[in-house]
């Protein structure tokens, strides 16, 4: 009998031991940065990250959200997640009970707030956890929350951190860099669609659409129409409504307005990800004042993409990217903007027939979405490289070229002096002897010369300003000749004054 029990016993101290080494013990769970017992911490943005479903969020709103590998790795297996405001403070609600196979924990903060986590993980671990946090108990002073999280892979402790999530202004509040396109710089700076074509000013067109290229694979879009249901922009492979690939940005009752991406086809309209609106996209700002709505959004050229698939060879998230539309292919893009709300007692309806197409515009954002370089208007760099040359050609130049015009006999440098001799009286010849008073000569050449150095340190200043690139683009190739005249006469005057200098003394005293 006493055999039969000693395997059973070695059986539970093994399963005991089992359990203690696969159960991870969390410290400090309200902190910003939690411990892990035996474990060193390093950064996870390579490995991990935490992916916000939205970019806004309104006092007890439900955000959604999911912590998942960047590359394949050995997984997510135990975490800690949870949300801090600026000093720290843990924020929120987590109300997650179970998700499949994975027993959620929960853990209560001094402050009512609580995080999430899972410290017992059985099997392989996970790609992605989606969660759920309630904007709950916020001060009303708190305008944007982080999320930090601790991972757990192959017995190493990761720290991820989220990307700000903002709360969404008031309605009828719109950023002043926000508020306005500036046609101006279209073709130059940025790549822009207008209706109606002849507008010049943004505050005079109905749909001003720009964009500009963040880096090789990304482009930043700002959208400012004049209406009060929806506004977006169209990407379609064809010059024909359907099958395309449409952003939305719709405005609600309360003034508020929400981005969407979306699948638009002729018989089956559908968000690009159920239950993920904006999916796809980052950095979705958008408002709306009483008569104009702004929707801001950046995207991948290529189609969006997942680094790791299923063993179907899918994306993970199970979406056709056949659907998308390759922005680094030439394609047609089109405007779109409405009155007509799309908020209805169900929800948001998709739109079909309502999404008219005012012009088709083949694009080839490749091709023209790379920024020009030329200096920002506010910048402090082109400022002085404006005030310099003002003062030097304006100011400096301009008395220098009086003063070498006009004073010069007024104001002679050396002066003619008849030679007599003191015997006779007579006039045996002349000498020239340099005035011990003030003459043009003594103002001149260093004002001319001041000219020159102002003009190149102003050079230098804009150079640095464009890293060291020259300009190029419309008008401003013209600015840029007629920058390398004026650089080239500087050189040769302060030549010239030089030579002046030295060698009209000499030649005056040897005569």
């Amino acid at each position: 009998m006493a055999t039969m029990h000693q395997p059973l016993l070695v059986l539970l101290i093994v399963s005991f031991i089992e359990i203690i080494n696969c159960q991870v013990a969390f410290e400090s769970l309200c902190s910003p940065e939690v411990g892990v017992a035996g474990m060193a911490s390093m950064d996870g943005s390579n490995e991990f990250e935490i992916d916000l479903y939205q970019s806004k969020f309104l006092p007890e709103d439900t955000v959604s959200l999911s912590i998942k590998q960047k590359r394949p790795n050995y997984a997510i297996n135990e975490f800690v997640l949870h949300a801090f405001d600026y000093d720290g403070n843990a924020i929120g609600r987590f109300d997650n009970p179970q998700m499949g196979d994975l027993t959620l924990n929960h853990h209560t903060c001094s402050n009512g707030a609580n995080v999430v986590y899972a410290d017992q993980v059985k099997g392989r671990g996970y790609s992605e956890v989606p969660l759920e946090w309630k904007a709950t108990g916020i001060h009303h002073s708190l305008d944007q929350v982080v999320f930090r999280a601790t991972v757990v892979s192959n017995r190493q402790s990761y720290r991820v951190i989220s990307a700000p999530l903002k709360r969404r202004l008031s309605s009828e509040i719109i950023p002043y860099h926000d508020q306005s396109i500036n046609i101006d710089y279209c073709g130059e700076s940025q790549g822009c669609l207008i209706v109606p074509q002849q507008c010049n000013n943004d505050a005079k067109c109905d749909y001003a659409l720009s964009w500009q290229a963040i880096d090789a694979e990304t482009a930043k879009f700002h959208i400012v129409a004049r209406a009060q249901g929806f506004v977006g922009v169209g990407f379609s492979n064809d010059e024909k409504r359907g099958d395309d690939q449409v952003i939305l940005c719709t405005k609600d009752a309360e003034g508020h307005v929400y981005v969407h991406n979306m699948f638009v086809g002729v018989q089956t309209p559908q968000y690009v990800f159920r239950g993920r609106p904006s999916y796809g996209l980052r950095e979705a700002d958008s408002y709306s004042n009483a008569t104009h709505i702004i929707c801001k959004f950046s995207r991948s050229l290529s189609p969006h993409t997942e680094n790791l698939g299923d063993n179907d060879g899918r994306g993970r998230d199970r979406i056709d990217r056949e659907k998308f539309v390759d922005l680094k292919k030439p394609h047609f893009i089109y405007p779109i903007y409405s009155d007509e709300s799309l908020m209805t007692a169900q929800g948001m309806r998709i739109p079909l027939q309502d999404i008219a197409i005012v012009n088709n515009h083949p694009v080839d954002f490749e091709r023209r979405i790379w920024p020009k370089s030329h200096p920002q208007a506010a910048s402090v760099l082109a400022k002085i490289h404006a005030i310099l040359n003002i003062i030097a050609w304006v100011l400096l130049a301009s008395a220098g070229v009086m003063i070498g015009r006009y004073f010069e006999s007024l104001w002679p440098d050396y002066e003619r002096l008849v030679v007599m001799d003191s015997a006779t009286g007579a006039v045996t010849g002349e000498k020239y002897q340099q005035r011990r008073r003030f003459s043009y000569f003594t103002i001149l050449p260093p004002l001319m010369i001041a000219v020159a150095i102002l003009t190149w340190i102003a050079f230098f200043c804009i150079l640095f300003e464009l890293d060291w690139k020259w300009t190029y683009g419309t008008h401003h190739i013209w600015h840029s000749i007629l920058g390398v005249v004026v650089l080239i006469c500087a050189f040769f005057s302060v030549r010239k004054k030089l030579f002046l200098y030295v060698s009209i003394p000499c030649r005056k005293m040897c005569l």
